[in-house]
């Protein structure tokens, strides 16, 4: 077990989840989407500079899935929830969430005042 290679404990999907919620909310990009995909009728080619027979079918189809932007954000929220801050030995056990609990990796470590499991005997590398 190494805890910087734990992936509530990496800060890249978190930083990104971050900068990616942000950006949407600085530039009302959440706003615009949301109001659009409720506009299917001919508002919307003509807000892109259509004419009725240059919109055609297909532009509300791309544009239907924003209508679940809050549930999107909504995700991003807890994604970035989910970063553990410290690693498992600097907070005594897991944080994943908020809440610090021991896994039976850190309890047989601890158990055997180990820094990581592969200062055991026992420890294998999986090869694959």
């Amino acid at each position: 077990m190494v805890c910087c290679d734990c992936l509530f404990y990496k800060p890249e999907i978190f930083e990104a989840a971050r900068k990616l919620k942000n950006l949407i909310r600085e530039q009302d990009f959440d706003d615009f989407l949301r109001r659009i995909s409720g506009n299917y009728e001919w508002e919307v080619g003509k807000l892109f500079g259509m004419d009725k027979t240059q919109e055609g079918k297909n532009i509300p189809k791309y544009f239907e899935s924003f209508k679940q932007m809050p549930e999107f954000l909504n995700i991003l929220d807890n994604i970035i929830k989910l970063q553990c801050k410290k690693t498992c030995q600097e907070s005594g056990g897991c944080s994943i969430g908020g809440a610090i609990h021991q896994c039976d990796l850190l309890k047989c470590m601890k158990s055997k005042s180990y820094e990581g499991c592969w200062e055991c005997s026992e420890f294998e590398i999986a090869v694959s």
